[in-house]
């Protein structure tokens, strides 16, 4: 369940599922936990006895004990062979990373790099006129990948606070689609590769001809980031 949905899950009907089915109750975590969005999940955690929580990221794992697994995450096979048009693209919130993507987006402009981004919560004095850049509509998490996957390269940009692989991080991989990316962390993640990802701090770091580059990407990629993988691991600890 998404984190606006704790809102209307009851504590009661929860211990229910549990007497009934004789069930454990585990959270999962996709995002900081300190990250604005999981205000309600924050909430939510510290009222309720989960069986156990999990996290994505490592910080969080070692500040509040969580258990640490990678995201689950599941592929749509059918848009595998979607054809690239754009050079890079980024899809995302604000989340007070606008002046940094910005920034991206105009030395791309003016290296003459294609891109398409689509981006929510921005106000508009934030926003940039340049073509390819849709502001505040958001769309289905197919689409998003499709249209992620019409760029040879996607933009990762990390939030305040968060550590760890992200969501961009699970696409490029899986979809081999070249990623450039403010996160160091990347270089400790499975299937790390500096000929497929590029790690920058600043705009000026950025290599706009590696990103522009058609060079064939594989990371080799083995499935151990299904949600089954996950499972798994939950049903060991209560053999």
């Amino acid at each position: 369940m998404f984190n606006g949905t704790l809102d209307y899950l009851d504590f009661g009907y929860l211990d229910k599922l549990r007497k009934k089915h004789h069930i454990k109750i585990v959270m999962i975590l996709v995002d900081a936990f300190l990250a604005s969005i999981c205000k309600n999940m924050r909430t939510f955690s510290k009222k309720y006895g989960f069986d156990y929580i999990y996290t994505f990221d490592p910080k969080d794992e070692e500040t509040y004990g969580f258990m640490f697994h990678t995201i689950p995450y599941s592929t749509f096979e059918e848009l595998r062979g979607t054809e690239i048009q754009y050079d890079f693209g980024f899809v995302g919130s604000n989340k007070g990373r606008i002046s940094m993507i910005n920034s991206i987006l105009e030395s791309a402009n003016d290296a003459h790099v294609s891109f398409r981004a689509r981006l929510v919560h921005v106000k508009s004095n934030d926003r940039l006129s340049f073509p390819n850049i849709v502001y505040n509509t958001a769309v289905d998490y197919k689409q998003t990948v499709f249209e992620e996957l019409q760029c040879n390269c996607l933009l990762d940009v990390l939030s305040e606070g968060q550590s760890g692989a992200t969501l961009r991080y699970y696409e490029a991989v899986v979809y081999n689609r070249k990623l450039l990316t403010n996160n160091t962390d990347v270089k400790d993640l499975p299937f790390y590769d500096p000929d497929y990802i590029h790690i920058f701090a600043k705009p000026e770091d950025i290599d706009w001809e590696w990103v522009k580059a058609r060079t064939p990407v594989d990371f080799h990629y083995d499935g151990r980031f299904s949600p089954s993988c996950l499972i798994d691991e939950i049903l060991q600890l209560e053999k």
